[in-house]
């Protein structure tokens, strides 16, 4: 184990966006350990899984924990960077939920008044049809009143006749 004279000082962890210049994602980082992916993850679970992670080199090990904990920064950046735009467009979501109520308010009214407009020319025809109905009957008790005043006149005219003879 080193002495405390020969380990590095800690720095305070930084929050926020990483520094570019700090590491290039390109180059390989001075005194990295290069590992083999032999990811045992899919492969064991348990006490089998801690057993195969242990047989790995500390320098692996930590080289592997660096590299994930790189991807995600990078993953958390792009999300922040993406919530940046999102909250961005905050203000106008009242502005386009009310266009949308409104548009959708119109199209209601619309169905509505078309709907009514329906049912209203539906039962002008039933009216229509009811009406000349009614009209062919009034037209039917003429004839036969027309008629039935015809034999009536016709029977008095007979009666008539008959009394003259």
């Amino acid at each position: 184990m080193a002495d405390e004279s020969t380990k590095p000082a800690r720095r305070a962890p930084v929050f926020g966006p990483r520094n570019e210049d700090r590491r290039a994602k390109s180059e390989p980082r001075a005194g990295a350990v290069e590992y083999v992916c032999d990811d045992v993850t899919g492969k064991y679970e348990g006490e089998e899984l801690a057993i195969a992670r242990s047989r790995r080199p500390t320098d692996t090990r930590i080289a592997r924990l660096e590299d994930k904990h790189d991807a995600l920064v990078a993953v958390v950046g792009e999300m922040g960077q993406a919530l940046g735009r999102v909250e961005g467009k905050l203000d106008v979501l009242p502005q386009l939920v009310d266009a949308v109520k409104d548009a959708s308010d119109r199209a209601q009214q619309r169905e509505h008044v078309t709907f009514t407009a329906q049912v209203e020319v539906d039962k002008a025809a039933k009216l229509d049809v009811i009406d000349a109905r009614r009209q062919r009957r009034q037209l039917v008790l003429k004839v036969v009143g027309l008629l039935g005043a015809g034999g009536v006149v016709a029977e008095v005219a007979h009666w008539l006749i008959g009394k003259a003879s």
